[in-house]
């Protein structure tokens, strides 16, 4: 009984690992039907050639290459033949997604240096805009000083004949009160005793002049007592108040008579201060309006700029986008290639490995003992397998029909290859 059950136990082995064999085959096979089924996949000649290779790839991998009818060796050159053009075309596809990505990164850094030349020319415009806003800024306060001074210049010369009545009636009370106040009880004792008089007027009138003229306080305040005495009953200190009072009322006497003697002068000087002022708000006015005119124009050059480097950016998002959609493709295009080699590797084990498979197994079949063989088929489940030289040959008819349609396949299948 032990030897039947270590026969049993090879034969099991044998058997699992021929059924592991056919399902990679299978596996092999149903992707080689997939990618046949592609309508990517071109196929020469109309669309039953594609139908035929799809029937026939089947029958024909299944079966080992040195056990292949010439037909179905003629066949699955024609799929090999159409399996490394869809290799090629793949290939293809690789090459372009490379030049996609290389056409994409030139345009991404192009545009980068266009961002960077774009980005330096925008804040170069933005200092020449600073620098027009700061002279704007100059020439506004340029503008109100000269406002102010042609102001107060038209107004010198608009008040200047009043002013002139005023210093005119100014120098009248001025010189009358001198005379007939100051003057007379300065030196007439005579008649410094006839106005002495509790309610004199002479004495009101001769305070309120000197407030007028700016007298000192001191000075305002000794004079009065030293007026009200004659001239005899005079100390020094008195004698000094009236000696400064005079020369009070002799200064601004002169600088009356200066004005009104000097007025035509003075008016003309007056009015070429205006004439200046004028021109000189006219120039500053002028500046003004220019640097402001500059400063619009150039903020109108930093608006294009901005939107043209905002363009800029938007365009690089872009083509950054289209870059790594580019890298993307050519990932998708190199898994793609590389499932189609091996694809094709598939297919050519399969077309010229089949010998080596079944040999492997027959080698294994060999090892089984002659006497423990037919016990271990027995006890095993064994499938039948398939057996292309029991297929019976082909009738002339269809052998003819054959071949036509290979030779219509082989045409269009030849000058694919060439």
């Amino acid at each position: 009984m032990a030897p039947t059950k270590r026969t049993c136990v090879q034969a099991n082995a044998s058997e699992a690992k021929k059924a592991k064999v056919t399902d990679r085959t299978a596996e092999k096979i149903e992707a080689i039907t997939r990618t046949l089924s592609d309508p990517e996949c071109k196929v020469p000649g109309p669309e039953s050639h594609r139908e035929m290779l799809l029937a026939s790839i089947w029958h024909t991998l299944i079966v080992p290459c040195d056990q292949r009818h010439e037909y179905q060796t003629a066949l699955a050159q024609m799929v090999d033949t159409v399996l490394r053009a869809w290799v090629g075309d793949h290939e293809t596809k690789v090459s372009d997604a490379q030049a996609k990505v290389e056409m994409t990164q030139q345009l991404c850094d192009r545009n980068m240096k266009e961002i960077e030349e774009s980005a330096s020319l925008v804040q170069y415009q933005e200092q020449k805009v600073t620098s027009c806003e700061d002279v704007l800024l100059v020439n506004r306060e340029a503008l109100k000083t000269a406002q102010e001074t042609l102001q107060a210049a038209t107004t010198a010369v608009a008040d200047f004949d009043t002013n002139l009545k005023e210093t005119i009636d100014q120098r009248d009370q001025c010189s009358s009160v001198y005379d007939e106040c100051f003057a007379l009880l300065k030196s007439d004792s005579a008649v410094h005793k006839v106005h002495m008089k509790p309610d004199c007027s002479i004495l009101k009138r001769l305070e309120a002049m000197l407030k007028s003229l700016g007298t000192e306080r001191s000075l305002l305040s000794a004079i009065v007592p030293a007026l009200k005495k004659s001239p005899e009953e005079r100390g020094p200190f008195d004698i000094m108040a009236v000696e400064g009072v005079e020369a009070l009322f002799t200064k601004h006497l002169a600088t009356f008579h200066e004005q009104i003697d000097n007025a035509d002068a003075l008016k003309a000087e007056k009015v070429a201060a205006q004439l200046a002022a004028q021109e000189a708000e006219g120039a500053t006015t002028s500046k003004k309006t220019s640097s402001k005119a500059a400063l619009k124009e150039e903020k109108q050059v930093l608006r294009l700029m901005q939107m043209q480097h905002e363009r800029r950016l938007q365009d690089a998002n872009s083509r950054a986008t289209a870059a790594m959609e580019a890298i993307a493709d050519h990932g998708l295009a190199e898994e793609s290639l590389l499932e189609a080699k091996q694809l094709l590797s598939g297919f050519t084990e399969l077309l010229e490995g089949q010998r080596e498979t079944h040999t492997a197994v027959d080698v294994e079949m060999s090892k089984v003992p002659a006497g423990e063989t037919s016990e271990a088929l027995c006890t095993s489940k064994v499938d039948d397998t398939f057996e292309p030289r029991s297929m019976p040959s082909p009738t002339k008819s269809q052998a003819a029909r054959a071949d036509g349609m290979l030779e219509h396949i082989a045409s269009p299948t030849k000058s694919l290859v060439a």
